[in-house]
């Protein structure tokens, strides 16, 4: 029953709330600083009996949401030594973790040892002026990433990224992705293939192939602005959340 909420105006946190009734009522958490450099919430992230909070840097709660460590030694850009970086998306499984800066920035980070410690892990992938990294899952132990309409998968054994799907064929992902769920070899990815409206994608083939769904979906959407904001998987079940 325990559910978080963030709730910003621009780039400026107004608030987090914790829920223990599925919803019912709520009561504010405090340390959550209301700054207006990029460092807004990013996204909760359940894993390792544990909370996961994205924003500037990564922080863990071990009591529901109560209290909150940081954890950003070596979370930082490297043309910014020192300054612990936004993070927008974030992927734990067991003490691996992965981490994308939030906008402008690009940068993908990686922890093994519970996010003790991180280093930045660029390799292989594209350099540009008008996309970020992300997002990011964990598929089986594989590190999957988005960069613009092309997807990664980490390789331990060099350090760096390799694509697995060229960005071409019919269902598949192009725009807007925002959202990313793996269960197994079963990858879920909200997108659009082309123009409106946004779809929930699926791959299940560890993201070689992509199929698009979007029955109860909102299909008035406008293009350029996003109506289906996230998804979350709690056992078979996938839910979505959207705008009417």
């Amino acid at each position: 029953n325990l559910v978080l909420a963030a709730r910003t105006i621009g780039l400026r946190n107004t608030g987090v709330y914790r829920s223990t009734d599925a919803g019912q009522s709520w009561a504010e958490v405090g340390g959550f600083e209301a700054n207006t450099d990029g460092s807004i919430v990013g996204c909760f992230v359940t894993a390792n009996n544990a909370l996961y909070e994205t924003g500037r840097g990564v922080r863990r709660s071990n009591d529901g949401g109560l209290t909150w460590t940081p954890l950003n030694n070596g979370l930082a850009l490297s043309f910014l030594p020192g300054v612990v970086a936004p993070i927008g998306c974030l992927a734990v499984n067991g003490e691996t973790l992965v981490a994308t800066a939030g906008a402008p920035y690009q940068a993908v980070f990686l922890s093994t040892d519970g996010g003790v410690s991180w280093r930045e892990r660029p390799i292989g992938l594209p350099v540009g002026t008008n996309f970020i990294y992300g997002p990011v899952a964990v598929s089986e132990g594989n590190l999957l990433l988005w960069v613009v309409s092309q997807f990664y998968r980490y390789r331990a054994d060099t350090g760096g990224w390799v694509r697995v799907s060229p960005p071409n064929g019919v269902g598949y992902p192009f725009r807007d992705r925002n959202s990313f769920v793996a269960r197994g070899k079963n990858l879920f990815m909200i997108g659009r293939e082309n123009n409106p409206p946004q779809q929930v994608f699926r791959s299940m083939d560890g993201g070689t192939s992509w199929t698009g769904f979007m029955r109860g979906l909102p299909t008035n959407q406008i293009i350029g602005f996003s109506r289906v904001f996230d998804l979350v998987a709690d056992g078979a079940l996938l839910y979505a959340s959207a705008t009417a």
